[in-house]
């Protein structure tokens, strides 16, 4: 399975195939301020119904709120619902981030 997927990153890079179907790769959706859909998770850091944070491949992402509850859960997937004020998406070593 290593192989296929190094294989697979390697036909990403060369843009032969759509960088979304990179099973590594984060993918994040928001609908609305109510609910944020994470792929390609790597857990929960934090929880609480304020504040989230979750371990993603190259960093972590914040998301902070109110009324927050996590709706679903897999090993690769999870939703988080409520009334969500802001998004951060912080890479590992960059010293920064952005918000969404």
């Amino acid at each position: 399975m290593n192989q296929w997927s190094d294989r697979l990153r390697g036909l990403v890079r060369e843009n032969f195939i759509a960088e979304d179907l990179d099973p590594h790769l984060p993918r994040i959706e928001m609908i609305g301020g109510r609910r944020v859909n994470i792929e390609n998770h790597r857990g929960i850091i934090e929880y609480s119904d304020i504040e989230m944070r979750v371990a993603l491949s190259d960093g972590e992402l914040d998301i902070t709120g109110h009324d927050m509850e996590l709706r679903a859960l897999t090993l690769t997937e999870l939703t988080i619902a409520g009334v969500i004020d802001a998004i951060a998406y912080r890479r590992q070593g960059s010293g920064g981030g952005g918000s969404i």
